[in-house]
């Protein structure tokens, strides 16, 4: 199952061409603790092979195989795409439609009490007139 999901993504493709300002948006094929690293399928990139991305721009154990991330990519010495930081995981996705980056970004705060999750967002913020929170 996990490989049939994943190779749905392909009509996500688009044809932009690589670079180190565009955001691309892939799904996490696996994520290894014991080594530190996650891969990505990211089929809109053109690359021969899957995104590495190391821990130090996410940690493994915060990925799962099905996660939809956005990220640039920078291109190692030897010729591996790699993730650079900031990743984003993306949540609430209905797995049909291709994901999109919202129009804010922001910083989830720790959670209130109730479980609602305040986002430090001025942008939105300004343009809502009130704070952006997450139930």
């Amino acid at each position: 199952r996990a490989g049939s999901d994943i190779a749905e993504h392909d009509s996500w493709t688009e044809s932009a061409p690589a670079s180190a300002q565009t955001v691309y948006i892939g799904v996490v094929k696996l994520s290894n603790v014991a080594k530190g690293i996650s891969s990505v399928v990211c089929p809109e990139g053109g690359f021969q092979t899957d995104i590495l991305v190391d821990r130090d721009v996410a940690d493994p154990r915060l990925l799962s195989a099905h996660d939809v991330v956005a990220f640039k990519v920078a291109i190692d010495t030897a010729g591996t795409p790699r993730a650079s930081p900031p990743l984003w995981k993306l949540l609430g996705w209905n797995g049909k439609d291709p994901p999109k980056l919202g129009e804010y970004v922001g910083h989830v705060r720790a959670p209130l009490t109730d479980g609602t999750v305040c986002v430090d967002c001025p942008d939105a913020t300004s343009a809502h007139k009130s704070e952006p929170r997450i139930h």
